[in-house]
């Protein structure tokens, strides 16, 4: 074992989290930090330690984990972790100490936690933590129950958004002396890389780029995977302006989106031929009672902060729209519903008009297109859309996080051919507020083209019409169908 561990070089990251002996412990960092071949190591290390000793290494799916743990632990180990006994799925080691390999998910039809479920461990591996649903931490933290032994968990994340739930455990300051967080980047283990892989990853995330930080620093950040929505059009560079100001004379337009988890709110200006983004305020597990004081409260600083050249402060005319949902029948057990709630706290939403639905894929479609053409356009010399740094999140959806579905959702459904963005519950928010703004208050000056504010009977019967694709061979078939079947010769 000794020799393993003089072969690979540790780095100073490494170094700190196998002197831990915290019970839990989380190794983040960036793609090939090697965090999955130290905790390996260390694994071995304790099994060799501790005879009888019985650990778990996993990842969620059962064939990541025979791919990527089982294989790695063969070619870091050899014949050292011992025989492999399929009966148990575990290798057993020669002084009595067992290394089971499982995936944790699921059969079908099966109970949650029946790969695991009546296992005594002294350790557990998590390769790829961040893909365990967050109801399998404290399920695992349980199966640490091997008497005579001391208790390890080791959980190997690529770093995961502020609000996962690994963040909600492990927190940077490691306060906990229960709960260890250690942070790798991959520039730490430059020496056991291949010559240029971190000059080619600096070429694919320059600096500015959302998903640097996570996948060369090994901060947390955005872990959104897919196709940008506005990837090819939005650049941080020309988009994000420190600058930018309440213009009083200009309305500011306030857009809700509504939901328990992430409630957002998006403070935006039209006008002279620009959409200028002030601010943003998202929740996080909030009602819409301890939410709207928390948004009057910035949106004061945002007004308070408008420098007219006079003592008097000038109040711009402010025009709230939200998610239609919000107009809706109260589910909840009381009397109101959202929009009336907020009218409790001096906020009027205006009405959508009658017929006209914002979250219909056609017309999210439309806020998508006019909003993209404008970040592709410039006035007097200046991008048409400005952000300011302030707006973290809707900065980095714009640039990463809100991405496309994929079409094999929806391809069976209602506009089987239509691109919609995925409704992800963290980036989705915002930039939905950002498409009622475009739809209900969005000037034409900008995009050159009228978004229709009414959807009417004919208009849908119309489209219908228009995306039927009629063959010539197809009509002719079903012409002489028809015929043969009123007795008409042919």
């Amino acid at each position: 074992m000794e020799e393993v561990v003089e072969e690979f070089k540790l780095t100073p990251a490494q170094a700190r989290f196998w002197s831990s002996t915290a019970l839990y412990q989380d190794f983040e960092g960036a793609v090939r930090s090697g965090k999955t071949t130290i905790a390996l190591i260390k694994m071995q290390n304790r099994c060799e330690q501790y005879p009888g000793m019985h650990w778990l290494i996993c990842r969620y799916k059962e064939e990541d984990t025979k791919l990527q743990l089982k294989s790695r632990c063969i070619e870091l180990f050899g014949t050292g972790l011992g025989r492999w006994n399929t009966e148990e799925s575990c290798f057993d080691h020669k002084n009595g100490s067992k290394v089971y390999v499982r995936g944790l998910k699921p059969g079908e039809n099966l109970a949650p936690f029946s790969k695991f479920a009546g296992l005594t461990l002294a350790g557990i591996l998590i390769d790829q933590a961040e893909e365990l649903p967050p109801e399998f931490f404290p399920a695992l933290q349980a199966r640490l129950s091997q008497r005579g032994y001391p208790h390890e968990m080791y959980l190997l994340p690529n770093p995961p958004d502020e609000y996962h739930w690994l963040a909600k455990y492990f927190r940077e300051t490691n306060e906990d002396p229960d709960y260890y967080y250690c942070r790798t980047s991959v520039y730490d283990n430059a020496s056991n890389l291949p010559e240029g892989y971190i000059a080619n990853l600096e070429r694919a995330y320059p600096p500015g780029n959302v998903l640097r930080r996570r996948f060369i620093e090994g901060r947390r950040g955005l872990s959104v995977t897919g196709e940008p929505v506005y990837g090819e059009v939005f650049s941080r560079a020309h988009h994000v302006n420190p600058a930018l100001a309440v213009n009083p004379d200009l309305p500011l337009v306030e857009s809700w989106d509504f939901g328990h988890s992430h409630p957002a709110v998006l403070w935006s200006q039209f006008g002279l031929g620009q959409w200028t983004v002030l601010g943003e305020l998202l929740g996080h597990n909030e009602f819409v009672e301890t939410f709207a004081p928390k948004v009057l409260q910035m949106r004061k600083r945002l007004v308070e902060a408008v420098d007219n050249g006079s003592d008097r402060v000038a109040v711009p005319d402010v025009r709230v729209c939200c998610d239609p949902a919000g107009f809706a029948a109260s589910s909840q057990g009381h009397g109101k519903n959202v929009v009336q709630i907020l009218q409790d706290y001096g906020i009027a939403p205006q009405p959508w008009p009658k017929g006209f639905a914002p979250n219909h894929p056609i017309q999210r479609n439309a806020a998508v297109q006019a909003y993209a053409k404008a970040l592709s356009t410039f006035v007097r010399g200046a991008p048409s859309v400005q952000i300011h740094p302030r707006c973290t999140n809707f900065v980095d959806g714009c640039e990463a996080g809100y991405v496309w579905e994929d079409q094999k959702r929806y391809h069976s459904g209602a506009y089987p051919t239509l691109r919609r963005p995925r409704k992800d519950g963290l980036y989705d928010h915002l930039q939905n507020c950002a498409e009622y703004s475009w739809l209900l208050h969005g000037p034409h000056d900008i995009t050159g083209e009228k978004i229709e504010k009414q959807r009417t009977r004919d208009y849908y019967r119309d489209l219908r019409r228009k995306q039927r694709d009629y063959e010539r061979d197809d009509y002719d078939r079903q012409y002489a169908y028809g015929r043969s079947r009123r007795g008409v010769g042919l």
